[in-house]
């Protein structure tokens, strides 16, 4: 995964075509990056991301993921960049090998 910033900040998809990231998206993966594999949990990216703005919700980061994903062109069944600890939170695949089989899997695991 690559991300430059030429006053537009843009990440290499699967393909390689340069996607145009939102100022979140490029924050929330930021925040991912900078601890270094460390599994965050949603409520704490809420916080750090979006400042824990009232009307939020643990949602809001699902939902941006899911367009990190997309963009990305990851897939949300076995994916590469974006790991989701079921029940936890996420990290990126590149610096962890956390990759449950199952939720069933992972509820095992906490």
């Amino acid at each position: 995964m690559k991300i430059r910033s030429t006053g537009k900040q843009c990440i290499e998809s699967n393909s390689g075509s340069w996607q145009k990231l939102r100022y979140k998206e490029l924050e929330l993966i930021c925040n991912l990056y900078a601890n270094g594999g460390r599994i965050i949990s949603r409520d704490e990216l809420l916080s750090k991301v979006w400042k824990c703005q009232q009307t939020m919700t643990t949602r809001t980061v699902d939902q941006t993921i899911s367009s990190l994903r997309r963009k990305l062109g990851d897939d949300a069944e076995s994916p590469r960049y974006l790991i989701t600890a079921y029940g936890v939170g996420y990290t990126l695949g590149t610096f962890t090998s956390y990759a449950p089989e199952s939720r069933k899997t992972a509820r095992a695991l906490r």
